[in-house]
Parts: structure tokens; C-alpha cells; sequence
């Protein structure tokens, strides 16, 4: 038997899926030949939604910036009391893009945000929550 594991990038990942499906059904059909082939794919990032508690938010007016460039991963919070994980996908002078990490129903949505809204842990993340 030969397991094969392979850490991608979730685009990377995705693509590779189908393809991955028609080989497992070619090679496990009557005319393959008889050694089992197992495949395994594990996502590169694992981070999960972070709930944080006594935290008080900043003022906007008293916020500073991170310095994040694209590939980066970085935390949000919409509420001040739970981080979600993003990967940065561009930067400008006013924004940073990034896309969602988790939860996995909104995962790989692109959204953009101020520069001191996103940051660096789950903590800060939450005393510098989204503003409106």
C-alpha cells in the first residue's frame, strides 16, 4: 500500500481534487491492477475561530497599523468577541483584502477592510474590531 500526502494551498487544493477523484476511480476499477493506492490531502492552514473574552475595544481614533503583505495570515473580528482567521490577498494604501479562512461556510470569500482592522492575533483582532 502507498499513501501519498501532500500540503497545499486551498486554490492549489481545490483545483487538484477532481483530477485526484479520477485517478482514485481509474486505478480502483476491475482493469487497474491490485495495489491500493490511498490518497490524502491536509490543508496548509488549520487555524480555527478563536472566542476571546474581557477584551475592550480601541477607539478608532487610538488605533495603529500592522504591516501585513499578501500571502500573510492575519485575524478579524466583526463583533469584538469571536477572531476569525484570513489570508491577506492585497494591500493598498487605505485597505487590506483578504479572503475567510473560517467558518467554512463563508471560507474563501473575499471581503476588505481598513488597515487597523486587521491584525495580527485574536486578541488585538478583537479590541480593534470592525467599525461601521
Amino acid at each position: 500500500m502507498t499513501t501519498l500526502t501532500i500540503q497545499l494551498p486551498d486554490e492549489e487544493a481545490e483545483l487538484l481534487i477532481p483530477l485526484l477523484k479520477k485517478f482514485k476511480a481509474k486505478i480502483t476499477s476491475k482493469s487497474s491492477t491490485p495495489n491500493k493506492v490511498i490518497l490524502q490531502i491536509t490543508e496548509e492552514d488549520s487555524r480555527e475561530i478563536v472566542i476571546v473574552k474581557n477584551i475592550k475595544p480601541i477607539h478608532f481614533e487610538n488605533r495603529t497599523i500592522e504591516k501585513f503583505n499578501v500571502g500573510d495570515k492575519a485575524w478579524i473580528s466583526w463583533d469584538g468577541k469571536k477572531a476569525i482567521p484570513v489570508t491577506i490577498t492585497e494591500v493598498t494604501e487605505r485597505n487590506y483584502s483578504f479572503k475567510i479562512e473560517k467558518p467554512l461556510k463563508n471560507k474563501g470569500n473575499e471581503h476588505f477592510l481598513f488597515l487597523d482592522e486587521v491584525r495580527s492575533t485574536p486578541e488585538l483582532a478583537c479590541m480593534n474590531r470592525v467599525t461601521s
